[in-house]
């Protein structure tokens, strides 16, 4: 575990680039956005590696970042929790796994049906944290609490990621959506 890094750049890059002599990857979290105080867009400016990508046209966690630096990989993840857990669990956490050299490396998906409307549209996809549960031999999926990337409580009732596709005005109870399957459920 890296030490606490203030909100300046060049301390940070310093840490981080000191870490890489220990480890193959380093995941940050907070300071991706655009911010006064998020440091990782000035590291990724001068980064003398390969950037892998910068911002992903999804929700939560869109800040989400990443590069490698001389066969290091670095992930910037959002500091908000929400967000930072949906980023973990579509970049960093099947990283993890690929480096530990495991055949299943991202989420199992599935289908199931919406058991609430939801009723929020967005430009992208949207990965809502969520709870399973059979009815009638039916795979129902529905939020584990409110919808926010600030928001940690529905992180700890979660088991799977709810998909909603990208425009539209949401989807209606009864809907069938993608899920996937959060790994330890």
């Amino acid at each position: 575990m890296m030490e606490t890094v203030s909100d300046d750049a060049d301390q940070a890059r310093k840490v981080i680039l000191q870490t890489f002599s220990s480890v193959d990857l380093v995941i940050t979290t907070g300071g991706v956005s655009v911010g006064d105080y998020d440091i990782m867009v000035d590291i990724f400016a001068q980064w003398e590696g390969q950037l892998l990508f910068n911002k992903i046209a999804l929700r939560p966690g869109s800040p989400t970042t990443a590069g490698v630096w001389q066969d290091k990989f670095l992930i910037a993840l959002s500091g908000n929790p929400g967000a930072c857990f949906v980023g973990f669990e579509l970049f960093a956490g099947p990283a993890l796994r690929g480096f530990q050299g495991m055949q299943q490396m991202f989420p199992t998906e599935y289908e199931a049906f919406l058991g609430v409307d939801y009723p929020k549209g967005n430009a992208y996809p949207r990965y809502i944290r969520g709870r399973s549960y059979v009815n009638q031999g039916k795979i129902y999926v529905i939020p584990s609490g409110p919808d926010k990337s600030s928001i940690m409580t529905s992180i700890k009732d979660s088991d799977c990621l709810i998909i909603i596709p990208p425009g539209g005005k949401g989807l209606q109870e009864g809907q069938l959506v993608t899920a996937m399957r959060l790994n330890g459920t």
